[in-house]
């Protein structure tokens, strides 16, 4: 087999493949013979039509055929023999097959581009202390209380602030229900200021059973720019209002939590938890710089079907997000080719991230072994209270092992990189 590569540009090959004649005369009678056996031509007998009369009834079939199992098993011997690290799939441009001759093949691909590292280690990285106040214990300590009071339904007075609402509720722009305007059963705090500015004020006062028209102006920067700046009436049915019965903060609040003997064995827990919080998010802004320098210091370019396939998940988790998950797409109106601009901006920065921590996981033989990727399996079985074996068989079929040992291994790059800074 002939193969002449030929650089396009840093992420894209053109090859140029030639299958000699023996192989292809040898695979073309393995077709015919197949075609034989099943072919109802009339005037022969099954097994025993000449060749010619198949060639010139089945012989475009026969080529889809040839290439069909040729090709594949061609590029996937010159991706390997060459070392090509290959994106997406192949695209078979052109194809030239004469009767007795070699079969010709012009692939295109998209390759992972080169990678020549040069600084990576030993960034300066500005560390800051982690503090825990009185003020962060209080919040979390009130925080505890709210989510463990008891809720009573209120039936002798109106909504107040605290309260908790369950609402139906529809949303109309010019008298046309917009998309995500509508919720069943819709669960909401007065006062938590989680709904559009305004909304949870025009509620206050109301009571089970009411129906109010809640009429509201959306701000022009509403990230969802088909209600920005628009006027939208909601028909609102409240269903439940119910009060919070806080518990006193004591002993004995936090023995109801668990196993704390005090209400200072609970402080002292709440004081580590959240000293560890602000470490973890601490390590996750040190990470992000490091990768940021990385990529200043070891310039390279993204391929361009890895940058769309992360574009298109940005979209549609952005998308997501704001349609309250009942939406894989939206219109952003005029803001679209802005928001698009920057969400490819992010897919290819996000690229060539994971690209750069691939390669110095090469170049430092960073590697995961299977004990750590069934920890990390474990752990989400414990979490969802599901089976091991069943989890990890399930993830193993669907490429979900590969994807956990991929992330495992990044976070101890990252990590080596984070080591490695002054």
């Amino acid at each position: 087999m002939q193969v002449e590569i030929n650089r396009v540009d840093e992420c894209k090959r053109k090859i140029n493949i030639t299958i000699p004649n023996d192989v292809v005369s040898k695979e073309l009678s393995k077709i015919y013979q197949e075609i034989n056996q099943r072919a109802n031509i009339k005037g022969f007998r099954k097994g025993k039509v000449p060749r010619k009369v198949l060639e010139q009834l089945y012989k475009r079939d026969a080529e889809v055929s040839l290439l069909q199992e040729l090709v594949p098993k061609a590029c996937e011997e010159v991706f390997l023999a060459n070392n090509l690290k290959t994106v997406g799939d192949y695209l078979l441009e052109k194809y030239e097959l004469k009767d007795g001759e070699e079969l010709k093949l012009d692939i295109s691909v998209e390759v992972i581009p080169d990678i020549s590292l040069k600084n990576y280690k030993g960034f300066k990285i500005q560390k800051k202390s982690v503090d825990v106040t009185d003020e962060d214990v209080d919040n979390a300590l009130k925080q505890m209380q709210h989510d463990i009071a008891d809720l009573k339904t209120v039936e002798s007075r109106g909504a107040e602030k605290g309260d908790e609402m369950v609402l139906d509720f529809s949303g109309k722009i010019d008298g046309k229900i917009f998309n995500g305007g509508e919720g069943k059963d819709f669960r909401i705090i007065l006062g938590d200021k989680k709904m559009v500015e305004g909304f949870e004020d025009k509620l206050l006062g109301a009571k089970i059973g009411e129906k109010r028209d809640v009429e509201i102006i959306y701000p022009q920067d509403t990230p969802n720019k088909e209600l920005a700046g628009k006027k939208v009436l909601f028909e609102v049915l409240v269903k439940d209002i119910k009060e919070r019965i806080l518990p006193q903060i004591n002993d004995e609040f936090a023995k109801d939590l668990g196993d704390y003997n005090n209400l200072n064995a609970l402080k002292e827990k709440i004081k580590d938890d959240i000293r560890n919080t602000k470490e973890y998010y601490n390590k996750l802004e040190y990470q992000k710089e490091i990768v940021e320098k990385v990529l200043e210091e070891n310039q390279l370019v993204s391929p361009g079907i890895l940058v769309k396939k992360e574009f298109e998940f940005l979209k549609k988790s952005l998308a997501s997000r704001l349609s309250g998950g009942k939406a894989d797409d939206i219109n952003f109106g005029k803001e679209s080719e802005k928001i698009e601009q920057e969400l490819l901006k992010e897919a290819e920065k996000r690229v060539k991230e994971s690209l750069i921590l691939e390669k110095i996981a090469d170049e430092e033989k960073i590697v995961v072994d299977e004990n750590e990727v069934d920890e990390e399996i474990r752990k989400r079985a414990e979490s969802t209270n599901q089976n091991f074996n069943i989890l990890k068989k399930a993830f193993q079929q669907n490429n979900a092992y590969e994807v956990i040992r991929s992330k495992i291994r990044e976070e101890k790059v990252l990590n080596f990189l984070l080591n490695c800074a002054i």
